[in-house]
């Protein structure tokens, strides 16, 4: 798998080694980190700070891109957000359990993640053929749909 960031650095990664690497736009190794899992799936943020990868983990896992360490915290998510939870609270990663909305942890491996260019949702692909559409603003669906409705007259 091969990845370039909008600010230009690289990202590979080899299934055979698991090793996820770093480059500069010019091919220069930057860093690279190996893990006991495998990552199927990776996507930057747009300010080419976060590297979100999945795999056979069933975790999204949230990497800063100065040191590939997993982050602390995922970026501008609260603890009151939903649409992807977890029912586990070390490190930055995401299982796709949310309280709210009643949705399950991941159920298998995670193929594919997509972030829609304003970074308001992020979808997650899974081998089991299920989906997973996450916001990190709670209620996002709700105003949208109030605003839809004003706009119609409704309300």
């Amino acid at each position: 798998r091969v990845g370039v960031s909008p600010t230009g650095k690289i990202a590979t990664y080899s299934k055979q080694s698991k090793t996820l690497t770093m480059y500069s736009i010019n091919g220069k190794k930057l860093m690279s980190r190996r893990d006991k899992h495998s990552f199927n799936a990776f996507v930057w943020s747009s300010d080419g700070r976060v590297l979100m990868a999945g795999g056979s983990l069933k975790l999204l896992l949230f990497f800063d891109t100065q040191t590939l360490k997993l982050m602390e915290k995922i970026p501008h998510v609260t603890d009151s957000g939903s649409g992807g939870g977890t029912k586990r609270n070390k490190g930055a990663f995401l299982d796709g359990y949310c309280e709210t909305t009643g949705a399950k942890p991941f159920d298998s491996e995670i193929t594919s993640i997509h972030l829609c260019s304003d970074e308001s949702h992020l979808l997650v692909g899974l081998q089991s053929g299920n989906m997973y559409c996450m916001n990190h603003e709670k209620g996002y669906l709700r105003k949208r749909l109030e605003k839809q409705l004003q706009t119609l007259g409704f309300f």
